[in-house]
């Protein structure tokens, strides 16, 4: 007998597929983008707590039921940093950088975890970044993390 490739519900997964990237589960789910914004604060005030796998539990659904919304990814790489999940935290910050590349706080966030995890080159560049594109106390803190990450760096 020879395998087949071919499986009856291999079309039905990738329509599933295709039905996920043009039609988020929030929409999906007849839920408008500000629908959400209670669970955001929800899962910011369990960061605030100090409950952070439960912010990181929800910021991660959010992230699943709209992965187009910057404040979600933004979330939950805060969440991982917190957690000290370095890798999830530099992959859903560099997602947030994508979806809206003049934002300081994906570059802030990405620029913190390579940091952590001792990729300091990254770190700088993306700290530069987050310095550029920020104001205000933002910029302030942003600049901190970068004198940090510049200390950090070997000499030559």
């Amino acid at each position: 007998m020879t395998p087949t490739t071919d499986l009856p519900h291999e079309d039905k997964a990738q329509d599933f597929i295709a039905s996920l990237v043009d039609t988020p589960p929030r929409a999906q789910l007849g839920l408008e983008p500000g629908d959400l914004q209670g669970a955001v604060r929800q899962a910011r005030h369990a960061l605030e707590q100090g409950d952070i796998m439960t912010g990181l539990y929800q910021f991660a659904n959010l992230v699943i039921l709209d992965s187009s919304e910057v404040d979600h990814h933004i979330g939950l790489a805060e969440a991982a940093l917190m957690a000290e999940m370095y890798e999830m935290a530099m992959s859903t910050a560099c997602a947030a950088m994508v979806l809206d590349p003049k934002r300081a706080e994906g570059y802030l966030l990405c620029g913190r975890a390579a940091l952590a995890m001792g990729e300091i080159e990254a770190a700088i560049e993306d700290l530069t970044d987050a310095v550029t594109f920020s104001d205000g106390p933002l910029r302030d803190y942003a600049r901190s993390w970068l004198v940090r990450a510049q200390a950090s760096a070997p000499t030559s």
